[in-house]
């Protein structure tokens, strides 16, 4: 938490700081998440919002242990609870994930996960480090002093998964931390 010149709390939570607290303190739980959704889904058409996309939720490191929450979806979407239409995807974060693995699971999981309201239509590829782990790229060291991190991926890697995706008929988003993300 970002602190005031004399040492107090300044009331503003930054995200790496604040992210492990909220998960330890029950932000994935299956209640929780079904909660936020009620909390953000159902007055979303009050609000104008017609449409919701995913950018990976903050549940796991891989998209595989977030089924529940799609199946969640579908579920809500089948009982005619569902207000809006939600595009979700599967992700990748991990060097080691292999970019034809990661497109045939966007293939499977669009094919499986899938309702009127709901789908699964995208890749999302986070390319640095991020905050919560102390890896993001950065112009500045953190506040800490820590000077960030590096690409997770090389760009040959990057490109292989833009281009496996692509090929499979499925965008591809990537994410950044700004910074030197670009460099």
């Amino acid at each position: 938490y970002a602190r005031n010149p004399d040492g107090t709390l300044s009331g503003l939570a930054i995200e790496g700081a604040a992210l492990p607290i909220m998960i330890a303190g029950g932000m994935a739980a299956p209640e929780t998440v079904r909660e936020s959704q009620r909390l953000t889904i159902d007055p979303a058409p009050s609000l104008g919002i017609t449409a919701y996309m995913d950018c990976g939720f903050l549940l796991s490191n891989d998209s595989g242990r977030q089924h529940w929450v799609i199946e969640g979806l579908i579920a809500r979407d089948k009982s005619g609870n569902l207000p809006i239409r939600i595009v979700a995807t599967v992700y990748t974060r991990n060097f080691n994930d292999d970019p034809q693995a990661v497109a045939d699971e966007l293939v499977d999981w669009n094919r499986k996960y899938r309702s009127d309201h709901v789908q699964v239509g995208a890749c999302k590829m986070w390319t640095d480090g991020t905050f919560i782990a102390g890896a993001a790229k950065l112009l500045e060291p953190f506040s800490d002093g820590s000077p960030g991190g590096g690409m997770i991926f090389t760009q040959d890697h990057i490109e292989a998964q833009i281009e496996a995706t692509q090929k499979s008929g499925f965008d591809m988003h990537i994410h950044a931390e700004i910074g030197r993300a670009h460099v």
